[in-house]
């Protein structure tokens, strides 16, 4: 008897003063909606021609400037992946065997590239892979395994994108192609080759973007067509009763492409680019908020580049896809040297919501202004690296300040944003503003 009330007493006394780890809502702090943010500058109608006039240039590009501007070393980076196989493991983490890579490499034909230089564009939503293979490659080590990150993941890739064909697989099936953005592998049946009347016939035709994430389209007959994600641009032809009339292209027999007129709803999408003030950018933010973080754009969900990506394709702002290029798109101020405290002093001091990209290695955040004295960004986060080495999990785009995590004891301090934010970029200056 008096040993169980000794063990009632231990047991008591360490589960009372352990500490409870906060919830994931006590860790963001803030509630998750736009309408909390700061309003947002408005910028002049000169700055946002240039800005639409610099998206559209770099849009067409591939088509434009009729070559590849990747080479062959980085066409073919996915190889690194596979030399070092006891790193990485195929799908149900099991070996990657041998015979699996000598016949990617077979397939891959490289000794084709930039042969076909054909000018093409994506019929549909699609995965830009860096193998011509749907099979994933995980990273091996059990420690480390704390989501199944698809390492041939390249960038999700949304339909009417303009691409170049370098060439195709040993089997046809696959397409490795480059877009203003990113290259790497579609099917073949994801991409219709255009000639120079199709091109302009989508160049000189009136545009709109999807402002809201999954759009829904159909066919004029009623039919379904496709789910678009926001920041998605189609040429129209005809506006009526609420319904933009769109066409789109699709791939025939001889792969060659073909206009299809498709119908998408006002509530959708709205001419482009969109007037970039307060209330639109908040309804953007809101539409972008939320959604689960996803690798490479995997499961049509954004990463953090994407994100800040998709957000600025809306209003006609180009960015290149990943986040060290984003930081060097503008004017960059460099504060790896400044304390906590005095770069987010900085960062408060110059720079300017919804138009300045906080940059750290390996991830970029959208500043949105200050809120309780604080930097507050935007941004979509898989996780915060812990003490032991494993990751505190936020898996979405959220609203934070730069200290998040800190509510967390098992995450290592070193690894807060602001201890790892290296620098801001900023995409206008203050003297593009109206009035």
């Amino acid at each position: 008897m008096r040993f169980f009330i000794y063990f009632c007493i231990i047991f008591f006394v360490f589960t009372g003063c352990s500490v409870k780890e906060p919830t994931l809502k006590e860790v963001l702090k803030y509630e998750q909606k736009a309408a909390i943010l700061s309003d947002a500058p408005i910028l002049s109608q000169k700055e946002l021609e240039e800005f639409k006039e610099d998206f559209l240039q770099k849009y067409f590009a591939v088509w434009d400037e009729g070559l590849l501007w990747t080479n062959i070393k980085d066409a073919s980076f996915g190889f690194e992946f596979l030399k070092n196989k006891n790193r990485y493991a195929a799908e149900n983490r099991l070996e990657v065997s041998s015979s699996w890579v000598e016949n990617i490499e077979r397939l891959s034909n490289f000794d084709s590239f930039g042969s076909v230089l054909a000018y093409a564009i994506t019929t549909q939503n699609a995965n830009l892979r860096l193998l011509p293979t749907d099979k994933p490659l995980f990273r091996a080590s059990a420690k480390r395994f704390d989501y199944p990150f698809d390492y041939l993941q390249n960038s999700f890739i949304s339909i009417m994108q303009p691409v170049i064909v370098s060439h195709y697989s040993a089997d046809f099936a696959w397409a490795f192609v480059e877009s203003s953005f990113a290259s790497g592998w579609l099917k073949s049946n994801e991409i219709a080759i255009v000639d120079k009347q199709m091109i302009e016939k989508f160049k000189n035709a009136a545009k709109i973007v999807v402002t809201k994430d999954n759009a829904v389209t159909y066919y004029e007959e009623g039919l379904f067509a496709y789910y678009l994600k926001a920041g998605t641009m189609l040429p129209i032809f005809e506006y009526k009763d609420g319904l933009y009339k769109a066409f789109i292209i699709a791939t025939g027999k001889d792969t060659k492409g073909f206009a299809v007129n498709i119908t998408i709803s006002e509530e959708f999408a709205k001419p482009f680019p969109l007037e970039f003030n307060s209330l639109r950018v908040k309804q953007t933010m809101d539409e972008l908020l939320n959604e689960n973080y996803g690798w490479g754009g995997l499961y049509a969900n954004r990463d953090c580049s994407a994100f800040t990506k998709d957000f600025f394709s809306i209003f006609g702002i180009w960015l290149p896809r990943n986040s060290r290029a984003q930081k060097g798109v503008a004017p960059y101020f460099d504060v790896s040297n400044l304390t906590a405290t005095q770069k987010e002093q900085k960062l408060k001091e110059f720079g300017i919501p919804y138009l300045t990209l906080v940059y750290l290695p390996g991830h970029i955040m959208l500043y949105v202004g200050e809120m309780e004295g604080k930097a507050v960004i935007a941004h979509n986060i898989w996780g915060i690296r812990t003490k032991d080495n494993d990751r505190y999990i936020i898996g979405k785009s959220v609203i934070t300040d730069l200290y998040l995590g800190e509510n967390v004891d098992r995450i290592d301090k070193r690894s807060l944003l602001i201890n790892r934010m290296q620098g801001f970029t900023i995409l206008a200056p203050k003297s593009t503003f109206k009035n």
